[in-house]
């Protein structure tokens, strides 16, 4: 199967194909046309460049009893629910001063795409000193649809 690409995405960037459930095939070619190998005109296929999505969480605030963020109090990081829709995996990474980061994967079998679901972290650290980025290196699909933060929470007066 042969595509032709508009004028625009004519270069050699164009190197990922991709079927709707996440299966990668090989793409050949460069410049104006692509090539897979075999009959794909049935499938639907998505052609593009490979890149890594990050996406970096700011830090937990709790709420005081007036509804408004308490930015002084002293707030612990417990656990991180992260929901998630059509995907096939993505990785958290936790990283604090003077400690290792702390990396949790999901990742489905290839060609399996979970519709929707939630994946637990456990964070241990101080929100103001803790990091956390999602991210994904494959070409498989992710969509991250919600978090959420347990906390433990103690008021400075």
């Amino acid at each position: 199967t042969t595509w032709t690409l508009p004028d625009s995405l004519t270069d050699s960037t164009i190197t990922c194909a991709l079927k709707r459930d996440g299966t990668t095939l090989t793409l050949t070619g460069a410049g104006a046309t692509c090539t897979i190998a075999g009959d794909q005109s049935a499938s639907s296929v998505i052609v593009g460049r490979l890149y890594t999505p990050t996406t970096t969480l700011t830090r937990p605030y709790a709420r005081d009893q007036q509804g408004l963020a308490d930015l002084y109090a002293w707030t612990q990081h417990r656990v991180l629910t992260i929901d998630y829709k059509d995907t096939s995996s993505f990785t958290v990474t936790a990283a604090q001063a003077l400690r290792s980061n702390m990396t949790k994967a999901y990742s489905t079998a290839v060609g399996v795409v979970t519709a929707t679901g939630s994946l637990d972290v456990t964070l241990l650290g101080d929100c103001e000193g803790v990091t956390v980025t999602i991210s994904d290196s494959t070409p498989r699909p992710f969509t991250i649809t919600g978090t959420q933060h347990l906390i433990d929470y103690v008021p400075r007066l």
